[in-house]
């Protein structure tokens, strides 16, 4: 119901293409087209693994349909993968649940409200590492939650962390959930046996990044290591103001009131897991991911460090599942029947307006290949394009991305108005106003995907969001002859 629509219509999913432009060399293992991609479009190492993998199917469904293979056919490919590791990490969380000790009906419904948050959804129509990678944190958190450590589990718990790292870099925090998870399982006076555990958590990242940049620096010429640190820089596409109460604007503006009430009932629940629980893995991994939250929201908003972006905050929807659920877990089990009847009935009514919310949108190049939407001087039809705002990229015909060479439109001229994808300049809040009124026939009508919630929180600052939400941008195509 979800996937199939939005493939490539961020710049940040054209590591697609640049795998297929460099096919040959990435598919051979080739050490300079790795170091290529990571460089020139963070395509990450394993990423592009992954993605590689993908490819080769994909390259045989687009040749039985004799499709290019970044046809908005061709892409269910990616889109069925999509889902696998979405499903693999609801599999996950599920199992985690277990771990921490919730009985299989707490589980059970745990993951359905997870399931169907919008958050986790989402991301499944975009050839994009944040799944992929969050996969990989799962597996990591799920190995480092033991009572007793032993080498095999904390080298297995580094090396899905590293996996994680090597996919995407944004969930570099949960290396500090490991760390203090590891830290909180040890008396103060056993440091020695911390440090060592430590260590031998952190050796596969150790051991990956130092080769890559080994590699790198042979190879391409540059470093991997200060490359990293450079990143850094780049992550400003927000307003560090809301580092501290992120998870409510998040909550409400994206998973709305049902969103909301999960949230404070969550922290509820999370007061009484700090007050009841002891010293149990559970209030452990509660308070980590509790004291993280409020240190990178005070470096936001004392330091203007590093802002938060939405793909992010996903880690936190763990903790906050674990304290919704513990609150559960406090009621007797009369109440507790109730809510086994109404929290689904909620869960996948919130879904469905989730699902008709998200087709609701336009995605610009999925539209222009679907329905044909370019110019065809030989049928006589011509485009012009106007957008509101500067655009990153543009769809037009004979353009490197639209994708379709034959016109689906009837003869005559046409306005296309924000078929694009818009230039977030630091934080897309530069001012715009409606595009004037044009006459003709309006052909088609949707909201521009860039104007709902979830995309705003990706790319924009508190200014930026507020002005997209209140004034939604529309792709819109005109018949004006």
């Amino acid at each position: 119901m979800l996937s199939g629509t939005g493939y490539l219509d961020d710049p940040d999913e054209y590591v697609y293409h640049f795998l297929l432009y460099f096919y040959d060399g990435i598919s051979s293992f080739d050490p300079y087209y790795w170091c290529k991609a990571n460089f020139h479009n963070n395509f990450f190492p394993m990423e592009v693994f992954i993605r590689l993998l993908q490819s080769k199917v994909a390259a045989y469904y687009a040749a039985y349909l004799e499709l290019p293979p970044d046809h908005v056919r061709v892409m269910i490919v990616p889109g069925l993968f999509n889902i696998l590791v979405s499903l693999g990490n609801i599999f996950l969380v599920y199992k985690i649940l277990i771990k921490l000790h919730f009985d299989q009906k707490l589980a059970l419904l745990g993951i359905l409200v997870y399931g169907t948050f919008l958050s986790t959804n989402i991301y499944t129509r975009h050839i994009l590492p944040y799944e992929n990678s969050y996969f990989f944190v799962l597996l990591c958190i799920y190995f480092i939650i033991q009572e007793r450590f032993t080498f095999k589990l904390l080298f297995l718990a580094g090396f899905f962390f590293a996996c994680a790292y090597a996919t995407y870099f944004g969930f570099f925090l949960t290396y500090f959930v490991g760390i203090g998870y590891i830290v909180f399982s040890q008396p103060l006076k056993n440091w020695k046996n911390t440090l060592k555990q430590v260590t031998y958590f952190t050796l596969p990242v150790v051991i990956y990044v130092l080769t890559f940049d080994l590699i790198s620096r042979i190879y391409f010429d540059q470093s991997y290591i200060l490359y990293t640190l450079n990143f850094t820089s780049t992550i400003y596409q927000g307003s560090y103001s809301e580092g501290l109460v992120y998870a409510f604007l998040y909550m409400f503006k994206v998973e709305k009131i049902w969103g909301l009430v999960f949230l404070l009932s969550a922290l509820v629940g999370i007061y009484l897991i700090i007050r009841n629980e002891g010293k149990s893995a559970l209030k452990k991994l509660m308070l980590i991911y509790l004291l993280i939250y409020l240190l990178f929201g005070l470096n936001a908003v004392l330091l203007e460090g590093m802002v938060v972006y939405g793909r992010v905050f996903r880690m936190y929807y763990l903790p906050l599942l674990l304290g919704f659920l513990y609150l559960l877990k406090q009621l007797d089990e009369k109440k507790r029947m109730y809510l086994y009847f109404l929290i689904p009935i909620a869960a996948l009514v919130n879904y469905g307006f989730i699902i008709q919310d998200l087709n609701s949108l336009a995605y610009p190049r999925c539209e222009i290949q679907k329905h044909g939407f370019i110019s065809n001087s030989k049928t006589n039809v011509h485009i012009d394009y106007m957008e509101s705002l500067t655009c990153g990229l543009t769809y037009k015909a004979n353009e490197q991305f639209t994708g379709v060479e034959e016109s689906g439109l009837k003869p005559g001229s046409y306005v296309f108005q924000n078929a694009c994808f818009f230039q977030h300049d630091g934080d897309l809040s530069q001012v715009y106003k409606p595009l004037p009124p044009t006459d003709g026939e309006i052909m088609f009508q949707k909201k521009h995907f860039m104007s709902h919630p979830a995309y705003t929180f990706e790319y924009c600052s508190k200014e930026g969001r507020k002005q997209l939400l209140s004034d939604s941008l529309f792709i819109t195509l005109i018949k004006t002859d």
